[in-house]
C-alpha cells in the first residue's frame, strides 16, 4: 500500500549481523573511493510489496515457509543485480538463492502480497531509474571475502519505507518487529 504519507510496506529478509558487517565493509569502501550520485539502503532484502502491515502470526508462517524452502541450506550472494524498487529507483545489491518469493502461488496463500521482487536481493543502494549505474558498482563483490558471503540465520520483518517529504529523493525507514527462522 502507497500512501503520500507514510510511503510503502515491505516483507523484507534481515540476514545474520555478520553477513550484513561483511556487506557495510564493503559499501563503506565504495563510498569512501567516491561513489556517488546513490543512496545509502538498509542492508535487507526487500521479498515483496504489501497492501499492509503482517500480523506477528503471518510473519511467522513466512519464517517458517522459508526455512522449510531452504533446509540446512545457507542463503548465499553470488552476484550483483538491479530491481525497479520504489517512485522512479532502482534498488541495486547482491542476489541471494531464496526462490521461496518467485513462485506465484505464494502470493495465494498471503493475501497482503501485491508483488514480488525477482530476483531476491540484498539491497544496499538506491539509484535513480535514468541515472546510469556507477562503474564501481559493477567490481561491488570484487574485494569481498567470498567465506562472508554466506548466512543461515536470518528473520523477516515489516518495513515501512516513505520519502521525508512529498516528492522527495531522502527516504526514511522503519523496520519493525523480526520474526527470526526457526531453526532446523
Amino acid at each position: 500500500m502507497e500512501t503520500k504519507k507514510k510511503g510503502c510496506v515491505f516483507l523484507v529478509l534481515v540476514p545474520h549481523r555478520d553477513f550484513r558487517a561483511a556487506l557495510q565493509k564493503q559499501t563503506d569502501s565504495l563510498v569512501n573511493a567516491g561513489l556517488k550520485g546513490v543512496y545509502t539502503f538498509p542492508l535487507t532484502a526487500p521479498l515483496a510489496k504489501l497492501s499492509e502491515a503482517l500480523n506477528a502470526q503471518e510473519l511467522k508462517d513466512i519464517a517458517k515457509l522459508i526455512r522449510l524452502t531452504i533446509g540446512k541450506n545457507k542463503l548465499y550472494a553470488d552476484d550483483t543485480s538491479l530491481v525497479d524498487f520504489f517512485r522512479g529507483m532502482n534498488l541495486f545489491g547482491v542476489k541471494i538463492n531464496l526462490n521461496t518469493f518467485i513462485n506465484p502461488d505464494f502470493c495465494l496463500k498471503c493475501k497482503k502480497i501485491t508483488s514480488l521482487f525477482n530476483p531476491p536481493l540484498i539491497g544496499t543502494f538506491l539509484l535513480p531509474q535514468k541515472k546510469e549505474t556507477p562503474a564501481l558498482l559493477c567490481d561491488f563483490l570484487k574485494n569481498t571475502d567470498k567465506n562472508a558471503l554466506f548466512f543461515r540465520a536470518a528473520a523477516i520483518a515489516n518495513m515501512t519505507f516513505a520519502p521525508v517529504k512529498k516528492d522527495e529523493i531522502f527516504f526514511k525507514w522503519k523496520i519493525d518487529k523480526l520474526s527470526w527462522l526457526p531453526k532446523n
